[in-house]
């Protein structure tokens, strides 16, 4: 038998506007996603789940297995009447946060969430106090008296990456001629995000190599001089007291080199 749903119709669906709604499993009552959207958005991943069966995803495998189970994807509106999207994009992000500090604390038993993040402005969302603090007057770091290497990450920090994602992004790769003089001596990296420290590494001579396969995007030095990185540091837990302050004063004005080398010269 056909499984079916009751979508909103014509009228419903243009006086709801803007909503945020969320999906959950009736097989164990958990809430495994969270989305926003207009008219009948939320029955969008059901027909997706539907047709294009070579796509696979967390939330699409979830509903598969539940219509395979002979049920319904169980549907709620958490809020509707939102006036743009704008302000709905800000309701179903504070929504996810919320549910994933349930999760995080242990009290979310009724949670499962297959979104793998908040597209959306992430740096806007779930934070500490503390880190908040950071984003938006970063306290300035202690001096640094030892041989380090500030490196300025190319893509946004958030404050949902994970410690992977972050070790990841600053452990390479660099320009070869930037880093060529300071590499030999620097002892500890920090990546740094927006003139704040957001992690700090141990490193040493021996790490350092040049990209080659399978590196992330390896492909972009054929021809070219070879990046640089350290792949293997591992995390320098006696700096934390540098993290989440500022080195913004460490950078001239109009410096826009990506690596700095502090203490390293010979």
């Amino acid at each position: 038998m056909e499984i079916t749903y009751n979508k909103f119709d014509a009228k419903a669906a243009e006086k709801i506007l803007f909503y945020v709604y969320a999906l959950r499993d009736p097989r164990d009552q958990t809430i495994f996603y969270v989305g926003k959207g207009e008219e009948n958005r939320w029955y969008d991943h059901i027909h997706e789940a539907r047709t294009d069966l070579v796509k696979e995803t967390l939330k699409l495998d979830t509903i598969r297995q539940i219509e395979a189970a002979g049920l319904k994807v169980e549907a709620f509106i958490l809020r509707s009447g939102i006036a743009n999207e704008k302000f709905a994009y800000d309701v179903e992000g504070a929504v996810l946060h919320a549910f994933r500090l349930l999760e995080r604390s242990g009290k979310g038993s009724g949670l499962n969430l297959t979104n793998i993040a908040e597209a959306h402005h992430p740096e806007r969302g779930l934070v500490s106090v503390e880190v908040a603090q950071s984003m938006f007057n970063a306290q300035k770091a202690p001096e640094i008296d030892f041989p380090c290497v500030l490196l300025r990450l190319p893509k946004l920090w958030y404050p949902e990456m994970s410690d992977s994602q972050l070790q990841e992004a600053t452990e390479g790769w660099w320009d070869a001629k930037r880093v060529k003089n300071g590499k030999e001596r620097a002892e500890y990296a920090f990546a740094v995000s927006k003139g704040v420290i957001r992690g700090a590494y141990k490193i040493d001579s021996s790490l350092w190599r040049e990209r080659k396969p399978p590196d992330r995007d390896w492909q972009d030095d054929i021809g070219k001089l070879p990046r640089w990185g350290f792949p293997g540091c591992v995390p320098a837990i006696g700096k934390s007291n540098f993290l989440n302050k500022s080195v913004k004063h460490l950078f001239k004005k109009g410096d826009v080199h990506p690596a700095k080398f502090l203490n390293c010269n010979e």
